[in-house]
């Protein structure tokens, strides 16, 4: 048992740290809830506003 609990750790871990990845090299940001994402879209895939912008944009 105290395996899979250290797996599982390990695994929480590992996406959390994925995720953080995954946002620093987001090309495009939400202004109105601060997501990002890779991908160019016209909403919001979290919060549904049309506020994307490019990241270069707002730096």
């Amino acid at each position: 048992m105290n395996l899979f609990r250290k797996l599982g750790r390990q695994v929480e871990q590992f996406k959390t740290k994925a995720k953080a990845a995954s946002r620093d090299r987001a090309s495009y940001r939400c202004t109105e809830c601060g997501a990002r994402f890779s991908e160019q879209r016209e909403r919001c895939p979290e919060c549904g506003s049309g506020d994307v912008v490019s990241v270069t944009q707002q730096e």
